[in-house]
């Protein structure tokens, strides 16, 4: 999470020559910059979230048929998680 794309690294004035190419010189572009690296943030997060969602999906065997190998009724799980899981007390 704390690592970020080249072009948006404090080093790497490409993205500030582009920016400053397309919105007013009244626009402090290094706000822009910043800007951009928290939405990259933002959407890697998102990224994150929505695989874990499909890893528990496939574990649990919740995945839709064209998308799993639940096609022949089988849950994706590695083995470590299962033990883990199953040594889980649930009310």
């Amino acid at each position: 999470m704390d690592s970020i794309p080249d072009y948006l690294s404090k080093t790497n004035v490409s993205f500030e020559k582009k920016i400053q190419s397309i919105v007013p010189a009244t626009i402090n572009v290094i706000k822009l910059k910043k800007i951009a690296r928290l939405l990259y943030k933002i959407l890697l997060l998102e990224l994150v979230k929505s695989l874990w969602i499909v890893y528990r999906k496939s574990i649990t065997g919740d995945l839709p048929f064209n998308l799993s190998i639940n096609a022949l009724n089988k849950k994706v799980c590695p083995k470590e998680i299962q033990s883990a899981i199953k040594s889980l007390q649930f009310p």
